[in-house]
């Protein structure tokens, strides 16, 4: 005889019913289970019958939910144990170990788990051919008692219904594009409540502070991976604009020759191709905040057209007559030196008074090492988490101090690549970063260091910097923890400047060829 459900599931099983976000559903069915299960983490699988593959979806633990895309095209073996499973009347297994299960195993296998755990899994039909499968774990064998499995089967009927409501919910969602918008706000609103920790930041907290409720244009100045980006976006979320857009525009990006149509817009048929009216950026961003990011790479022509705009903040669209008055806020991002290039003539100094109103320097992460500690432990936790990691990271005993001797000329962002790099390598093992030791750090500086007092050109300073980087990676250029996302650049971009500085880097490198 089935006992009466507890209420909590009940009020629980209701709000899942009511709730139109996805990762709320999961979070409160984690809740229920976690008052009385013994319980780490769920994940959630969808089982394909007709083609035999298993889908990894859903990872929750008590911290967050993650969403994930993990396909594994099942064996042989599997496919008859699954189908076992899903033509009997049971709907929920005790699994002891899932390492002695050749479902479990061959999935945990694919996705890298290796420490044992104990699993009650419950499944339910979702669709034609299509079967919902939760599965319960907690570390270590054996954790789960009869009574705990018991409940779960009394409660068998409503755990289907809610399976039902979130497989509905992933098929039904535009996932793709929600959880990259997602996962980008979030990383942004995690990482600033860490900055704001680090007692290298606290100046520029105070600043961004002081100037944040103003519409006074800032100029953000450091060197690329110190956040620039970050503080930009922090600026805009604490000011009165806030509900407004922040529209990023990256000066290098931009084609000389589209130049007024990406940032003014352009009317219908202003030029060949021009099919429909086109909405530029200061269009996109008005009643909120524009962001220059390395407006230094702005061309002397487009420095110009931008100081007019900035003037009286009116323009006209390609090809229109109409003049288009914006209400905006201005911040730029560099990491050069704008000072020695006004003094070149290489920007505009009417351009930069503008611009350079109030300015925050960003120190770099070899200004402040006594944030890397707090800040590894950060990106650990949180990488930790978006990758599903099966197993618990852990530094070595002596692995701050190793983190701490570099001097990280990729700044924040190359640290946070180094740590997923160690935590996807380690398998568990704790994580320790010997490899740094080999690597040089020296920074390169305009100065009459070379031996024959000949000043450094700028080529040979980004040539040098851009190898060292590529060693970094092991000349990957593409993707995360690459050369062209360390350095902040398009890999387009990136490669063409290696053609040019005769950068070549061999198929399977130790080290980066140059021509």
């Amino acid at each position: 005889m089935k006992r009466n459900l507890p209420e909590s599931f009940n009020d629980c099983l209701g709000k899942i019913y009511r709730s139109e976000d996805l990762k709320t559903s999961v979070r409160m069915l984690y809740s229920f289970f976690k008052d009385y299960l013994p319980l780490d983490y769920i994940t959630m699988l969808i089982y394909d019958v007709e083609q035999s593959m298993l889908r990894y979806r859903i990872h929750s633990t008590e911290e967050s939910v993650v969403l994930v895309e993990e396909t594994k095209k099942v064996t042989e073996d599997t496919r008859k144990e699954a189908l076992a499973f899903i033509n009997s009347e049971i709907r929920t297994l005790y699994i002891p170990n899932g390492q002695n299960h050749s479902i479990v195993q061959e999935f945990d296998e694919h996705v890298g788990i290796r420490e044992p755990a104990s699993t009650i899994a419950h499944g339910a039909e979702a669709g034609q051919n299509q079967y919902v499968v939760l599965a319960l774990v907690v570390w270590e064998e054996d954790r789960y008692n009869q009574k705990d499995i018991d409940l779960v089967k009394d409660i068998s009927e409503p755990i289907d219904n809610a399976l039902r409501h979130i497989y509905s919910q992933l098929v039904i969602a535009p996932l793709r594009n929600r959880l990259t918008a997602d996962n980008r706000e979030a990383r942004k609103r995690l990482v600033l409540n860490k900055a704001e920790g680090n007692l290298g930041l606290r100046d520029v907290m105070s600043r961004i502070e002081q100037v944040a409720k103003l519409d006074t244009p800032v100029l953000l100045m450091g060197e690329t991976g110190v956040g620039k980006e970050l503080i930009a976006n922090t600026i805009h979320q604490h000011s009165r604009r806030a509900e407004r857009p922040l529209v990023s525009i990256n000066c290098g990006a931009i084609v000389e020759t589209l130049l007024d149509s990406e940032l003014f817009g352009h009317e219908k048929g202003a030029f060949t191709g021009a099919g429909n009216v086109k909405i530029g950026f200061f269009e996109q961003a008005n009643g909120g905040t524009i962001f220059f990011d390395e407006v230094s790479e702005l061309s002397m022509l487009a420095q110009v057209k931008l100081l007019r705009v900035l003037q009286n903040m009116t323009f006209q669209r390609v090809g229109g007559q109409k003049t288009v008055s914006v209400d905006v806020r201005v911040i730029a991002a560099t990491n050069r030196d704008i000072a020695r290039m006004v003094e070149n003539r290489e920007f505009r100094k009417d351009l930069w008074f503008r611009l350079n109103t109030f300015p925050i320097t960003i120190p770099t992460l070899r200004e402040r090492k006594e944030d890397i500690p707090g800040l590894a432990e950060y990106f650990a936790k949180r990488l930790a988490v978006e990758m599903n990691l099966p197993y618990r990271y852990r530094f070595a005993p002596y692995a701050m101090e190793q983190l701490q001797k570099y001097n990280w000329p990729g700044n924040v962002r190359e640290l946070e690549n180094v740590i997923e790099q160690a935590l996807i390598l380690s398998r568990g093992a704790p994580l320790s970063f010997h490899h740094l030791a080999n690597i040089r750090t020296e920074i390169p500086s305009v100065s009459h260091g070379e031996k024959n007092n000949q000043i450094i050109t700028m080529n040979e300073i980004m040539r040098r910097h851009i190898i060292s980087v590529l060693n970094l990676t092991r000349g990957r250029i593409e993707g995360r923890g690459g050369a062209a996302e360390i350095l902040d650049m398009k890999s387009s971009t990136l490669r063409a400047r290696m053609r040019k500085l005769g950068i070549r880097v061999a198929k399977f490198p130790d080290k980066i060829l140059t021509n």
